[in-house]
């Protein structure tokens, strides 16, 4: 899969598993999932950096942190 059609398969996806649904309703459907595993990556990269054994700086810390504010923000869990 190229770069630029994964979100059209993803649709083309939804759009199998769900035949009655509106395309809007599809397209907010795929939306959340993507932020879902965004935000488990970088959870992901979080453990990793807080790992004992883990060779990252601050910096690649603060970063994860800043992200999971980022992407929580508008969903009443986020800064302003």
């Amino acid at each position: 899969m190229t770069s630029r059609t994964w979100a059209e398969d993803k649709v083309a996806a939804a759009q199998r598993k769900y035949p009655n649904a509106n395309t809007l309703n599809i397209a907010a459907y795929v939306a959340g999932q993507e932020h879902q595993r965004m935000v488990r990556a970088v959870h992901r990269l979080k453990r990793a950096v807080d790992s004992p054994d883990g060779n990252y700086n601050l910096g690649y810390r603060r970063a994860c942190l800043d992200v999971l504010a980022a992407l929580a923000r508008g969903r009443g869990k986020g800064g302003k």
